[in-house]
């Protein structure tokens, strides 16, 4: 099975554990969950220090660009096979890991797409339920095709996640796409605001 690092860009808020406490279980031993501070963030450090299952590090200096920075910091350091991103106030389904590894186990050298479920009606005026976000994009970690998710202008920061896929799909020359829900976006949150 391949081993997979789940990485969470964090901006401290404390919905970070929900999140932690509902997909690290679900991990295998050497599966990997890092939870990754944009720049200092000595709430979200206090809150994973000593959680089992759980690395934390954090970017020299916050950037503020929607958590794209913290994931290629935390790619580079990454140790698992496959990557994939969840934010720090979303929850993954309860067999988000079994539905990802078995999509993995049917082209394990393609990126693979899973499907989010907005529990609003509408975020930001564009997204509506169900449809898919790029949080939930596996991505074989293959340095030298990896996109970097900071490449972004700054004002396509609020969509850098299709950015990021666009350029997934054009440095692996294909992507697989699942219907499964692997994650549920709870709420749309505006700065660290806490839930």
């Amino acid at each position: 099975m391949p081993k997979l690092t789940v990485i969470s860009p964090s901006i401290s808020r404390v919905s970070i554990l929900d999140t932690i406490e509902a997909y690290v279980p679900q991990l295998a031993k050497e599966d990997q969950f890092i939870v990754v501070g944009d720049g200092p963030q000595p709430l979200a450090r206090a809150m994973c220090e000593g959680l089992p299952g759980v690395t934390y590090m954090e970017t020299p200096e916050h950037t503020g660009d929607f958590g794209c920075t913290p994931c290629d910091y935390a790619i580079a350091r990454a140790e698992g096979d496959f990557v994939l991103f969840i934010g720090d106030d979303d929850l993954p389904t309860a067999d988000a890991v079994s539905t990802i590894k078995k999509g993995l186990a049917t082209r394990p050298d393609l990126p693979h797409l899973f499907a989010t479920y907005h529990t609003n009606r509408v975020l930001m005026d564009s997204l509506e339920c169900g449809h898919v976000t790029g949080q939930q994009i596996v991505v074989p970690r293959d340095m030298t095709k990896m996109p970097r998710m900071a490449d972004v202008p700054y004002n396509q920061w609020m969509v850098s996640d299709w950015v990021f896929i666009t350029k997934v799909v054009k440095a692996w020359r294909g992507i697989v796409y699942h219907p499964d829900i692997i994650c549920y976006m709870k709420q749309q949150n505006y700065g660290a605001k806490n839930v």
